[in-house]
């Protein structure tokens, strides 16, 4: 079984903003979930909790489904990627992303996979930043969430190792 985690705000309020990019992306995986052909069991998951306590709401899910922390994919924005760029990592530190740090801490790990996307580069403060909406760059995050959507279809049927290596069509 794989988990696809995408970090998010629960809302409307914050349903555009540029720190829902996880949870954009998880709304485009369900509504292609026929289009993905894989034998394995995947569930899509889009926390009630804020970015920020990500972490308590990924506990539960890999309690609840007894999953091992190299099938949790946490689907992220990065406000110190450029805008667009895209990096799958098997493992690593959370880059100072409080949703990471926050589930680093819960979990008591940091080897699980990690697909980030650029939001970037961060103009004024953080917080303001994150919680603004996409304006003219939505072309752009669209693109890197079809981009993102191909690469987790590699992570479910042909591994991490596989879906590290993805360079995919642009679509």
């Amino acid at each position: 079984m794989k988990i696809v985690f995408g970090i998010g705000n629960p809302g409307k309020k914050y349903e555009k903003t540029r720190h829902n990019v996880g949870f954009r992306v998880i709304d485009r995986l369900k509504s292609q979930k026929s289009k993905v052909k894989s034998q394995k069991s995947v569930v899509l998951i889009k926390p009630r909790t804020f970015v920020n306590n990500s972490g308590i709401s990924a506990k539960r899910v890999l309690l609840k489904y007894n999953v091992n922390p190299e099938d949790f994919l946490v689907v992220v924005d990065d406000f110190n990627l450029p805008l667009g760029e895209i990096r799958l990592r098997k493992n690593g530190s959370s880059g100072g992303h409080k949703g990471l740090d926050s589930i680093i801490e819960k979990i008591g790990t940091k080897a699980f996979p990690r697909l980030r996307i650029g939001i970037g580069p961060l103009i004024g403060d953080a917080v303001e930043f994150v919680l603004s909406p996409f304006e003219e760059e939505i072309p752009i995050i669209e693109k890197s969430i079809d981009k993102a959507c191909l690469m987790i279809k590699s992570f479910i049927t042909e591994g991490i190792d596989k879906a590290v290596k993805f360079k995919g069509v642009n679509p």
